[in-house]
């Protein structure tokens, strides 16, 4: 039965990805349906999937959207993108690398998860006034907040997910994250410039094309507009309700531990490493980063359990930086993502699964490499 239960939860989970990258239906409505025939199948108790949900991230995610509302239903964010923009209005490659490095850095110390949410809508408000296309901006700004984020213990929630399980510390995290999300995020953003170059380029040489406009002294709206709150995107909540469900599915089955046990099979140290570094990079494209990090926390703690000489140390930073840049390939690959691709929907505004990977795939190849080598260094080196 076990082994009925496994077969079984690995067919709805794929199914229901499959779905979801169709795009046909709505994402909150194809996750609900998943963890709906997990419970019909008797795979998981109702008590059982209500524990899979971290409500902490959902209370988390709830409070920022109620504060975005709130600040665009008063036109701060209009009016900080109108002082932007004016001020590099002929510059528009200057703001593109500006607007990525502020997310970077700005999830150094804010969870990128609130980052995102205020980046997004102040981004969209400032391509209404430059002529930037939104979509390659954000997704850039995405990609940065996921990997600077990683250097701290509160930047990212997959570095918090796994510090709780294994008994990382803050200064831990910094000093062995910091200098691998750095440079793979150098990385990352050369061969992102390379790829969206000729459109930022293009309005750099044209700034007449520039729609400027001062803000009209009605743009502040007002507190009035507190109504906007009941525009919460709840369906994001759900949505994320739904994926916790899912992951936690495979973990309740023993997927994690059945790969546990095929990893440990793996003789060579730093195959091992590359391994779990790769693995969780793949992973992570799939599902969002947040539960499988924990995933992943277990999958280690099962692999010390059966195979006690592993490299325990540097598989925890393998797999966080592979989790760290793995999740920047699809939009569901980290809660950053979801966000982002959430309040672009709302805007009417499409990118697509395949559009997504077109744009981050590539930087994301180039930085996994590196990364790599970096992890590779750090354990000849005897680093971790």
């Amino acid at each position: 039965m076990p082994q009925f239960h496994l077969i079984l939860t690995l067919i709805i989970f794929i199914a229901t990805y499959i779905w979801l990258a169709t795009e046909k239906t709505p994402r909150h409505l194809v996750v609900l349906c998943g963890s709906t025939a997990l419970l019909l199948a008797r795979i998981l108790t109702f008590r059982e999937a209500f524990a899979l949900v971290n409500w902490n991230t959902l209370a988390l995610l709830l409070g920022m959207f109620v504060l975005v509302e709130t600040l665009s239903g008063v036109g701060i964010f209009e009016r900080i993108a109108l002082g932007l923009a004016q001020r590099l209005e002929t510059r528009p490659m200057v703001l593109f690398f500006a607007l990525c490095a502020a997310a970077g850095l700005l999830s150094m110390v804010v969870n990128n998860i609130t980052v995102m949410i205020f980046m997004t809508s102040l981004t969209l408000q400032i391509c209404q006034h430059v002529p930037l296309a939104p979509v390659p901006l954000i997704t850039g700004e995405v990609c940065c907040a996921n990997m600077l984020g990683a250097a701290t213990l509160i930047g990212a929630p997959p570095n918090l997910m796994m510090a709780e399980n294994l008994g990382i510390g803050f200064k831990r995290v910094a000093i062995h994250m910091g200098p691998l999300v750095t440079l793979s995020t150098l990385m990352f953003m050369t061969v992102y410039y390379f790829q969206n170059r000729s459109h930022y380029l293009a309005s750099d040489r044209n700034p007449q094309a520039l729609c400027m406009s001062r803000p009209p002294k009605s743009s502040f709206r007002g507190w009035k507009q507190l109504s906007l709150l009941l525009e919460v995107d709840f369906e994001t909540l759900i949505f994320f309700m739904g994926l916790f469900v899912l992951v936690g599915a495979l973990d309740h089955v023993g997927f994690f531990q059945m790969l546990a046990h095929r990893l440990a099979v793996v003789q060579n140290p730093v195959g091992l490493i590359w391994g779990t570094l790769w693995l969780s990079a793949t992973m992570s494209a799939l599902v969002d980063n947040i539960p499988m990090a924990l995933a992943m926390a277990y999958l280690i703690k099962n692999l010390t359990a059966v195979s006690p000489g592993s490299p325990t140390g540097i598989l925890v930073w393998a797999t966080l930086i592979g989790l760290t840049l793995g999740g920047n390939m699809t939009p569901i690959g980290a809660s950053p993502n979801v966000v982002a691709y959430s309040v672009l929907e709302k805007q009417k505004v499409r990118i697509g699964w395949i559009r997504w990977a077109r744009l981050t795939v590539p930087g994301t190849l180039a930085a996994l490499l590196t990364a790599s080598l970096l992890v590779w260094a750090k354990f000849r080196l005897g680093w971790y």
